[in-house]
């Protein structure tokens, strides 16, 4: 009798110990489950936010990239210093009081600045006329014109020494935006509406953006 219920105790504990180990194996996946759950939404988490992450860093170096575009083409755009040729000048005399006008016209398709006064040989002198306002510096004068600009220069001709003898032609060299001192040209310009009178002691006015501006700097306005 003692055997038998020894036996049915040793058989229930057995059933017991088989439904514990069950239980807590489903307990364990479950548990397993939500883990991995767990884990994979932060792995779609963390996806979602480098994507998006990305996708801001690409919009900001698009954003830089067309930046940067528009600041390069807008240096490309800065004005150079103009260069002097035979078609882009223009002298002639005025009386009362007496004066000769230099005029230079931007003929390129791009803006260019010019410096201080013009260098100018009239005739076979092997020197340049002096300038009226001093000369160049490494702070001059300048001034910028767009497209089909027109700049002058005013040389007063009021005494026997300024006024000189006729010329038919000056050679032209513009003051450069290197070394301030640099010219750029020359050039050689004709003067098909007649002579004009300029003696060695005459000196030139810086460029101006308007003729009256220029005769008033040589004291030639009328």
């Amino acid at each position: 009798m003692t055997a038998h219920r020894t036996r049915r105790r040793s058989a229930a504990y057995a059933a017991l110990a088989i439904g514990l180990s069950g239980t807590l194996a489903l307990t364990g996946c479950s548990g397993n489950a939500k883990k991995s759950r767990s884990k994979s939404q932060k792995q779609t988490s963390s996806s979602a936010g480098s994507s998006s992450a990305s996708s801001s860093s690409s919009k900001s170096k698009k954003r830089r990239v067309i930046g940067g575009g528009a600041g390069a083409g807008a240096a490309s755009r800065a004005a150079g210093t103009c260069i002097p040729t035979a078609d882009s000048l223009r002298f002639f005399q005025k009386a009362s009081p007496s004066h000769v006008v230099v005029e230079f016209t931007n003929r390129s398709g791009s803006p260019c600045k010019l410096y201080d006064a013009p260098a100018l040989r009239f005739g076979a002198a092997k020197e340049p006329l002096g300038f009226l306002e001093g000369g160049p510096s490494m702070v001059g004068h300048s001034v910028a014109l767009r497209p089909r600009g027109h700049a002058w220069a005013s040389i007063p001709t009021t005494t026997a020494a300024t006024r000189g003898t006729k010329q038919t032609f000056a050679t032209v060299e513009f003051l450069g935006n290197g070394l301030r001192g640099a010219h750029r040209g020359p050039a050689r310009v004709d003067f098909p509406g007649g002579p004009v009178s300029v003696g060695p002691a005459a000196k030139v006015t810086d460029w101006q953006v308007s003729l009256t501006k220029a005769e008033l700097k040589s004291g030639s306005a009328g």
